[in-house]
């Protein structure tokens, strides 16, 4: 870990300005408040006590270890830091709250893991969002990329694995508490709102991490909304299998992928923000879409249905691509804004996930890029005998493209500029109640209101 002055910024430390939260450690080592946004301004400057946490301004804040396994209701209060300092089972039907405001720390490896017999309710708000971080910070240092796990989520929802039910990578295959899957596509894993999960990840073995947010079988009765994941060592969120519903998620420098769907995901998607910079995976997505490895064409198919998305690299780092969607992975694309990949921007690729889209199974329309390549041809892959990128992309109903971002954006962020392209080009969502009705490309109304504006870190970044 890196050392630093605990006067100087900690980006990822705690909250933002109204909505930061931060103590001391027990020996009294300050927690160093972050500033906001993206840029460095030079301030530390802070409301002392923003959030109305005990922990805010007490430098004997009360450090709590958080045990080995949580088996009845429990609740964590913002006057106290947690500390996970191994993987943490939420199980036998236990119910664990977290207050607003409330801060959380892991040691290396240690990761809070819900069990599909238990259940999280993690509900901060704008001001006083609940924050997953490293332990570093209760030293000020600066936190980095895997310091700690993660956040598990495990459910009974349909996989389209055989036999039903796998076993979450990241955690020992022997592990029985580890299972999820089932035929209950109801099941509720819990709530996260308002949720910060900052400098996670972990590597079990070869192809077997803890992600920042890992999902696995959780049902349409779980709600996942206003959660950011910042700097996580592996993927951003990651869902395998199950129908929950996302909405209001930032991703926001992930390792290797931002949203990484795989195992019959079935669930509806609005307004997720994919930041990538300088990944080290030897293939970094923003979006990385599977069916199941080995066999495309067992049901359910991974079928996402998204609207309002923006993906963007604003690094020249080589390889980082846009969308993957692969592996007989179904679904529907829409209203989606892509620019800055070093990569391909789009990628559909296999005969299968080609089959789903004949099948009338999945579409990908109301997408814009930017970019200033020399022809349309240059943002997708060439992979004789498969799709054809650019005509699909030219057949669509709405499909836009420019090589100025001004053109579309305002100023130097990610908002929409009223009046642009983007401003009425979308596809209206399905009038279902829980789809916002959007008529716009990305995840920003035109000159709106930025949802991520006072509960995140590191955003927006300099562009």
């Amino acid at each position: 870990m890196k050392h630093m002055n605990k006067g100087l910024l900690l980006a990822g430390a705690a909250l933002l300005l109204s909505s930061a939260v931060a103590g001391c450690s027990d020996d009294d080592n300050t927690v160093v408040i972050p500033d906001t946004g993206g840029t460095d301004t030079g301030s530390d400057t802070v409301d002392p006590n923003p959030s109305g946490c005990a922990v805010a301004t007490d430098p004997n804040a009360n450090i709590i270890d958080v045990p080995f396994e949580i088996v009845t209701d429990t609740t964590w209060t913002c006057d106290n830091i947690y500390r996970l300092t191994q993987l943490t089972y939420v199980d036998d039907d236990a119910v664990l709250t977290i207050e607003p405001g409330t801060l959380i720390v892991g040691t290396d490896g240690a990761a809070l893991v819900v069990t599909a017999d238990g259940r999280i309710e993690a509900s901060g708000t704008r001001t006083q969002p609940i924050v997953f971080t490293g332990e570093a910070v209760l030293d000020g240092e600066e936190p980095e990329s895997g310091d700690w796990g993660g956040v598990v989520m495990l459910g009974r929802a349909r996989l389209n694995v055989p036999g039903g039910t796998d076993q979450i990578e990241g955690i020992d295959p022997t592990e029985d508490r580890a299972e999820y899957g089932g035929d209950d596509d109801t099941h509720n894993c819990g709530t996260i709102r308002y949720v910060q999960i900052n400098y996670a990840g972990d590597q079990f073995g070869q192809d077997n991490e803890l992600n920042s947010l890992t999902l696995g079988g959780c049902g349409n009765q779980t709600t996942l909304e206003y959660i950011q994941v910042h700097r996580g060592l592996d993927d951003g969120i990651e869902f395998f299998g199950g129908n929950v519903d996302l909405r209001y998620a930032l991703i926001t420098e992930p390792d290797d992928d931002g949203l990484d769907l795989d195992q019959g995901y079935r669930g509806r998607i609005q307004f997720v923000v994919v930041h990538m910079t300088n990944p080290t995976s030897n293939d970094p997505r923003a979006f990385e879409w599977d069916g199941l490895s080995g066999n495309e064409n067992n049901e359910p198919f991974t079928t996402p249905n998204l609207y309002n998305a923006t993906i963007l690299q604003s690094t020249s780092n080589a390889g980082v691509l846009g969308a993957k969607i692969r592996r007989g992975c179904a679904g529907f694309v829409r209203n989606l804004l892509v620019f800055g990949f070093s990569g391909a921007y789009y990628d559909i690729d296999g005969v299968n996930t080609l089959a789903r889209i004949d099948d009338g199974d999945a579409g990908h329309d109301g997408i814009a890029f930017i970019g200033n390549r020399a022809s349309l041809a240059d943002y997708f892959p060439n992979r004789a005998g498969e799709l054809n990128h650019v005509e699909y992309f030219e057949d669509m109903g709405t499909f836009l493209q420019t090589a100025n971002r001004g053109d579309w954006l305002v100023g130097s962020g990610v908002i929409p500029a009223v009046g642009s392209d983007l401003d009425g080009a979308g596809i209206t969502p399905p009038n279902d109640g829980w789809f916002v009705q959007t008529d716009y490309i990305g995840a920003f109304e035109p000159s709106g209101e930025d949802w991520t504006t006072g509960w995140t870190i590191a955003w927006p970044p300099s562009l």
